[in-house]
């Protein structure tokens, strides 16, 4: 049996890459935490892990990830480092996918998922 799908969409060993690592920031509830409040504005470590109720070494862990993968923006100041998205595509990504875990959710669960006002002003 023949196949329909198209011989002629193929993705080379870097864009593959690369895709997964985007997808693999995504991959765990802190990191979209994180990615959230990071759209927003610029944070050290001792706000996120606040506002987010998690011990500093574990966002310093995560921050890590994305910015040994060029993700994230570090600035230095006098007392802190702070950290943005490195690229308005990866915010954009991330806006992108919020209506879809929303529609997601209903069909799956038949609920509508929260979402934060502020996040909601970017969409």
């Amino acid at each position: 049996m023949k196949s329909n799908v198209s011989r002629n969409f193929h993705f080379d060993k870097f864009t593959a890459n690369q895709l997964s690592v985007i997808f693999r920031s995504m991959s765990h509830p802190t990191r979209i935490e994180l990615i959230g409040l990071l759209i927003q504005e610029e944070f050290g470590v001792d706000d996120l892990a606040a506002l987010l109720g998690t011990d500093k070494a574990v966002i310093s862990k995560h921050l890590r990830f994305f910015h040994d993968h060029k993700l994230l923006n570090k600035r230095r100041t006098e007392r802190e480092v702070r950290y943005s998205i490195a690229d308005s595509d990866i915010k954009e990504m991330f806006l992108l996918l919020l209506p879809l875990t929303q529609k997601w959710n209903r069909i799956r669960y038949g609920i509508a998922w929260f979402m934060p006002f502020s996040i909601l002003e970017y969409v």
